[in-house]
């Protein structure tokens, strides 16, 4: 199972604001759905707000995928050294 989570930091230094966005069993599907809040979240125009949006096993530390609104860019997990890897920019 994996769960899609969004975080919104509305002004530099707030606190992140934690939102659940749903669960998959299948990784694509939670992929697609965070992609999917990404694109709503970009068409909304919410100025200089800070977000990010990761893909997890419920409640794990570590995300499978992450994204976020500045960079555009999205990464994974190497599970087998546990770095970050680009897979799209």
């Amino acid at each position: 199972m994996f769960e899609v989570v969004q975080f919104v930091e509305h002004r530099p230094g707030d606190q992140a604001v934690e939102t659940r966005l749903g669960e998959s069993a299948k990784f694509e599907v939670a992929v697609h759905t965070a992609r999917t809040a990404w694109q709503e979240f970009e068409s909304a125009g919410s100025g200089h707000a800070y977000a990010w949006w990761v893909v997890r096993e419920p409640g794990a530390q570590l995300a499978r995928w992450i994204a976020d609104n500045h960079s555009h860019k999205e990464f994974a997990v190497d599970v087998r050294s546990g770095a970050l890897v680009e897979i799209r920019s």
